[in-house]
């Protein structure tokens, strides 16, 4: 189930025009599922917790980009994770570290996802999906990491 009110980035999907398909056309909410994300230390770090859509001016983006492409636009708007550490820690490589972030990112943290965080997209072939959060989801506060999972 995907529950459109509950959506933490509702007004922006309206303000852009993409709410008809997005994202509850194709996403679902999970009991439990251990995710791994890409994260600023500390991890309380606000920027952790926003779309790259939504960091568009800090990391060089334009919002423009999305516009007319709303799949596009609505991956934008959620936030990425990895079914497992080693699959985000494969594309950090294979991307040499994400070289336009500013500030780079500093860990792959680990948290529990459940149905009161949102809803995720299906996992593509090299394991990311998109989490769409919705508004006050816990996983902002089950987030850990340890010193194997620094990139």
């Amino acid at each position: 189930m995907c529950d459109k009110d509950k959506l933490m980035y509702q007004l922006e999907m309206e303000r852009l025009e993409i709410t008809a398909h997005c994202p509850c056309e194709y996403c679902q909410e999970v009991e439990r599922l251990e995710a791994f994300r890409f994260m600023y230390e500390p991890l309380t770090e606000a920027d952790n917790f926003l779309p790259q859509i939504l960091k568009a001016e800090r990391e060089g983006r334009s919002i423009r980009t999305y516009i007319g492409e709303p799949s596009k636009t609505c991956n934008a708007l959620g936030l990425s994770f990895f079914l497992k550490a080693y699959q985000a820690h494969a594309l950090f490589n294979a991307v040499k570290g994400f070289k336009k972030m500013n500030p780079p990112y500093t860990c792959v943290a680990k948290c529990l996802l459940t149905s009161a965080d949102g809803v995720i997209s299906a996992p593509e072939q090299n394991g990311h999906f998109n989490v769409h959060p919705y508004v006050d989801a816990p996983m902002q506060s089950s987030f850990t990491y340890d010193s194997s999972l620094t990139v």
